[in-house]
């Protein structure tokens, strides 16, 4: 695919994502379904997808290759305060929700850069959807389905797809048009 056509559908899919991302959260907050409120459900999982499309188009910045670093940084300075406040038994309900909040972004991240071309974010992901799984505790068969849990397996699936899919090489002696 053409690299300018690759930035607007990221540019596009990130605007997208992010109002449907919060329009869902806020008009859901209310809604119930087997006693989980599906609004704050659906914020803390579908936050993951904006986060692709933002990291999917740092990616193709073409002056400043810092920049697709930074919502790497952020989100592992996100998990270690998590982990610190897990260790040091501070505060087990902040380092929960630190821990929540930051597997989608995370996954996200991960698609971002799988989706970009670099295949050793599927280290970083799969981590993140094993320790989401260790953080349930039983097996998903003997539990009832959530949306989370549906979130996980849509990370899982579209890692496996930016996993297997060719990668559009030039030959080296082809000029450029």
């Amino acid at each position: 695919m053409n690299r300018s056509r690759l930035k607007i559908i990221s540019t596009v899919g990130l605007a997208a994502s992010a109002v449907l991302w919060v329009a869902l959260s806020y008009f859901l907050r209310n809604t119930t379904a087997f006693g989980y409120y599906i609004g704050e459900i659906m914020g803390v999982t579908l936050s993951g997808i904006p986060v692709a499309f933002l990291q999917l188009r740092l990616c193709l910045t073409d002056k400043e290759k810092w920049v697709r670093w930074v919502p790497t940084v952020v989100d592992a300075a996100v998990c270690a305060a998590a982990l610190i406040f897990l260790v040091a038994a501070y505060d087990n309900i902040l380092s929960l929700l630190l821990v929540v909040a930051a597997f989608a972004p995370t996954a996200g991240i991960c698609i971002g850069w799988l989706a970009h071309g670099k295949r050793l974010a599927l280290i970083p992901l799969n981590i993140t959807l094993i320790a989401y799984m260790i953080m349930n505790g039983v097996p998903l068969i003997t539990r009832p389905f959530e949306l989370a849990d549906a979130a996980a397996i849509f990370c899982f699936l579209i890692g496996i797809y930016f996993a297997i899919r060719p990668l559009e090489r030039k030959p080296e002696n082809e000029p450029e048009n």
